[in-house]
């Protein structure tokens, strides 16, 4: 007893929420359909001439197909719009531009434009292809931002207007009381009817605010069967009690608010009208008594279709028109035979059975919706660029916002969602199930070392954490989504022996049988099996972004309906669509072309692009090949040589953080760091200096050049071809270097000349001696402490040194092929040869990387030297490092990075760039840059140098800089 008290007050406490502030940003909508509430001159004045045949022709809507279809058919549909007056159309499969020719030939044959309906609950994709497809109303009952549904709902009135449809039946507001039902299931928003009613009421507010006719079904609730009834006529054995607090719920909210149409329900309900066999659309009491006078509807009822089973089974043609018409019906959908049932309800008149009052109701209504639609006269549509006009760049993010808003936690022991700590990790991923994963994997591996898990091979007690993913297909709500055995034993296995973070790319009701559940850590419904709901799940559990879904249907006594864990952001980088930060989708995607003429002009063979606004990534590409031959395609996992971007990656946050230890301080003469005499040249210079390339340091040493015979061969006492005794030092392959000369090369650097002249001149060899004293103070090599300090913890998992030791050599982008040092292709092996000598670790070049891991590192300095609650480095180091250090010089340079130009001198960015922005460039094709007062990063990384590093057209072409223009114009 006190559990059914309990449960009135929660509906009561929640309609008080839903009539009160629930959908407070939704305008006040009338009481009456649209078209009940406006005079209508056309449709008095039309009646008044039109024949009986006319009027009765106007209440049928016949079904018009476009696919697997032919001429003889078109022919048929002409003849019936011509012979009977059809009042509509209602239409299936078609492409988009096919389907708008349909629409202008059919319009063309009907004296009276007729009005067109659709089943568009997801979208006019669920007829129409190459449409985008919105997520199924089970996926939106979880969102608890109903504003959503309403942009869903003016969506989805774009694309029924750019297509000549008039009426779609949507949105379904049946209460899915039954986890068994085989026709509504993931068709409903859930099983709560206040849920119910809130979304479908925010979705019809967004069609019939845009011009489209909105239809409430499947009255009075198909929410509770257990068959189908386009194939019988199913039982609902319900009380009309409640009937009428659990089903009518939603109907009536939005009949109250003025929804167009009712579609009425082939369903056999005893507590309505016990007449055998009777479905509830021939039934007199339901569609009259209960929807007309108790619920005071006055707009369109339609009968769901007419060929289907649970009423054609019972009635032949003719009879089963007219008993529509007599329950209260005004359109009579999807007839079987038309001449039969225009010849019944003729004869019906005739014989009293029907009147020619009743006949003209239901005109009338027809008639008004006409009016108020625009159908006064023919209307013929656009047939050129449909698929663009039905859609906007906009409906992606929509779209993506949707889904990331039904995420879904059920469980997170320990609260192992989100992953906060990934350094050291052992994470793997297991994908089972009979659809796509790739998504999902692909963008796990964005944020951390990931193994792909394989049952035959590993075992889960080998890792960490083990994320097992659950796909089942996305191809339509009624396709199989149950959790087979054999995939529940995988998941109760493995959750006994390591940590286990489930989720479900599938229907909720996958979950009914839980047991196997009991040691699993957490558990994500994430629904469907799109790729963007993918990309969001694996978003959401490394902390990218928050998860705030509640449960549309109970499953068991612990996830029940409105149920649902909050998790916080990490602020690790997002991945979403432009316009969630106010970028120009067309103005960005302007990149392509200018990529796409740089390869088309051999600048480079590939490269990759990557911008982030405020956290989030907005483009992320790849393009083109490894090399010019276009067997290797480049994706975003492969790796390039970065050149001096190494000098920001690398170096620059080692002494950084050894600034803030106080170990380090960059005005300090370097003598005091390094065991050099005083009459040394180099002895007092201050690292600012250095860094700032304000030091006076000579360009660049060609150290191989000392290394080489006269005739340009290997000095046999410098290298050889076998790693042996002294010969350590890799330089590429079959190459070893005697590592005595490494203090050969330090020398030389030492003891460079100095140039005269003062002022900015751009140096490597600072960083020879930076390398050195990090490594000395450290006892540490800067491949290690970097990969320690920084990139483990970042999740930069694709940057390193020696880059052959951690990826497949087919993953790595080659450079120069080398004809005057090394004399073979370099792939995998530094270009620079300067670094090259130094074992592939220099403080200037010798990284590896891609735009994903280098946007983390750019993001982390833009966030002031934290990343997903991790501080890297103190914010006012960053500061000072990235401001200008001698622009009363002429010198644009930070301590280390690059900045934007000086006046109109050359440089590396656009003119847009702001005077805080920051960044580097390198040889190979390569730069990065950050703008703190835009928020943005730009990534570039090429190949420009293969097969020739005499090959300068990305530069003369200026496709960089180019680039970062178009970013910053696509700033609206």
């Amino acid at each position: 007893m006190y559990l059914r008290i309990l449960s009135v007050l929660i509906i009561v406490l929640g309609l008080w929420g839903f009539l009160g502030m629930g959908v407070s940003t939704i305008p006040e909508p009338p009481k009456k359909p649209p078209y009940m509430m406006m005079a209508s001159p056309w449709a008095d004045s039309l009646m008044q001439s039109m024949s009986l045949d006319q009027k009765i022709g106007q209440l049928f809507m016949v079904a018009a197909n476009g696919r697997d279809t032919d001429e003889a058919y078109y022919l048929m549909i002409d003849s019936l719009i011509e012979n009977y007056g059809l009042g509509g159309l209602i239409y299936f499969q078609a492409e988009p531009h096919q389907h708008n020719l349909l629409v202008n030939r059919f319009q063309s044959k009907s004296n009276i434009p007729m009005m067109n309906g659709i089943d568009g609950e997801w979208g006019l994709s669920m007829r129409i292809d190459s449409l985008k497809t919105f997520p199924w109303n089970m996926t939106l009952g979880a969102i608890q931002n109903e504003e959503l549904l309403y942009e869903m709902g003016t969506a989805l009135a774009q694309e029924c207007k750019t297509m000549g449809i008039h009426f779609n039946f949507a949105p379904v507001v049946d209460v899915n009381s039954n986890p068994l039902n085989p026709i509504i299931n993931a068709r409903s928003y859930g099983e709560d009817p206040l849920n119910v009613s809130r979304k479908a009421l925010a979705l019809m507010h967004g069609m019939q605010e845009s011009g489209v006719l909105a239809c409430a079904k499947h009255f009075p609730g198909h929410g509770d069967t257990d068959s189908d009834s386009h194939k019988t006529l199913p039982v609902v054995d319900h009380t009309k009690a409640r009937i009428d607090t659990v089903d009518m719920i939603p109907f009536k909210r939005l009949i109250d608010a003025g929804v167009a149409s009712v579609m009425v329900a082939h369903l056999n309900i005893p507590s309505l009208d016990s007449t055998e066999n009777r479905a509830s659309t021939l039934s007199p009491y339901v569609v009259d008594t209960m929807l007309r006078q108790q619920l005071n509807f006055s707009g369109l009822t339609f009968t769901d279709a007419l060929n289907m089973k649970g009423v054609s089974s019972f009635y032949e043609s003719g009879a089963l028109e007219v008993a529509a018409l007599q329950a209260g019906n005004d359109v009579l959908l999807f007839p079987e035979d038309i001449p039969a049932a225009f010849t019944a309800i003729k004869k019906a008149i005739q014989d009293s059975l029907l009147t020619e009052d009743r006949i003209n109701r239901s005109c009338h209504k027809i008639l008004k919706a006409k009016e108020w639609l625009g159908l006064t006269s023919d209307v013929q549509l656009d047939t050129l660029n449909v698929l663009n006009r039905a859609q906007n760049d906009d409906f992606e993010f929509l779209i993506r916002r949707l889904e990331e808003g039904a995420l879904t936690l059920l469980k997170n022991t320990d609260e192992e969602i989100p992953i906060t700590e990934i350094k050291n990790q052992k994470i793997a991923v297991l994908a089972i199930g009979n659809s796509d994963s790739e998504a999902f994997v692909n963008q796990l591996k964005r944020y951390a070392n990931l193994h792909t898990f394989d049952t035959g091979m590993d075992e889960a007690s080998d890792f960490d954490r083990l994320i097992i993913s659950i796909h089942k297909s996305n191809a339509s709500p009624w396709k199989s989504y149950k959790i087979t055995d054999a995939e529940k034993e995988i998941i109760r296995d493995f959750s006994k022996k390591t940590s286990v973070s489930l989720v479900v790319f599938a229907n909720p009701y996958s979950l009914l049988n839980t047991d196997y559940l009991n040691d699993v850590k957490s558990v994500l419904m994430a629904y469907q099996n799109s790729k963007t709901m993918q990309s969001l799940a694996a978003q959401s559990i490394f902390g990218a972004i928050p998860i705030d879904g509640k449960l549309p249907v109970s499953l068991t006594d612990e996830f029940v309906s409105g149920f649902g864990l909050d998790t916080e952001s990490l602020n690790r980088l997002k991945y979403t669509e432009p316009e969630e930060v106010g970028l120009n989708r067309d103005t960005l995607y302007l990149i392509d072309s200018i990529v796409n003429y740089a390869i088309e002009i051999k600048a480079t063979p590939g490269c990759q692009v990557l911008v982030a606004k405020e956290g989030k990534v907005v483009y992320h590409k790849s393009f083109g090949y490894h090399t010019y031959d276009s067997l290797n395609a480049v994706n975003e996992f492969d790796v390039y040589d970065i050149a001096s971007i190494t000098k920001i990656s690398s170096t620059l946050p080692l002494l950084m953080q050894k600034v803030d230890a106080g170990t380090f301080n960059v005005d300090k003469r370097i003598r005091k760091y390094l065991s050099i005499e005083d009459t040394c040249s180099k002895a007092k210079l201050s690292s600012r200096k250095i860094l700032a390339h304000h030091a006076r340091l000579w360009p660049w040493i060609p150290f191989y050049r000392e290394t080489l015979t006269e005739k340009g061969d290997l000095n046999p006492e410098i290298y050889s071809d076998r790693q042996i005794g002294d010969f350590q030092i890799k330089v590429a392959h079959d190459i070893y270097m005697n590592e005595t000369y490494l203090d050969t090369i330090f020398d030389r650097v030492i003891h460079s000349k100095m140039r005269k002249d003062k002022g900015y001149k751009y140096s490597d060899l600072g960083y020879y001696i930076l390398k050195e004293i990090i490594e000395n103070q450290e006892d540490a090599s800067l491949k290690d402490m970097v990969q320690d300090r920084i990139y483990e913890d970042l999740g930069a998992n694709f940057t390193s040194y020696h880059p052959l030791e951690k990826f497949d050599i087919n993953t790595i982008v080659p450079t120069e092929n080398d004809t005057y040092f090394r004399n073979q292709l370099l792939r995998g092996y530094v270009h620079d040869p300067g670094a090259a000598m130094q074992n592939g670790i220099g403080g200037h070049a010798g990284l590896f990387s891609n735009a994903n891991d280098l946007a983390k590192l750019m993001q982390m300095y833009l966030n002031g030297g934290d990343y997903a609650g991790k501080r890297y480095i103190e914010e006012k180091t960053i500061e000072e490092f990235t401001s200008c250090q001698y622009r009363r010089k002429d010198n644009r340079r930070g301590i280390g990075f690059d900045k934007p130009v000086i006046d109109d001198t050359d440089g590396p960015t656009c003119d847009q760039a702001s005077p805080s922005s920051f960044g580097h460039s390198g040889f190979t094709g390569t730069i990065v840059w950050a703008d703190p007062e835009h928020e943005l990063i730009y990534v570039f990384l090429s190949n420009r140098i293969h097969p020739s590093a005499e090959n300068f057209l990305l530069v003369k072409e200026n496709i960089r800089t180019q680039i970062q223009d178009v970013i910053y114009k696509a700033i609206e």
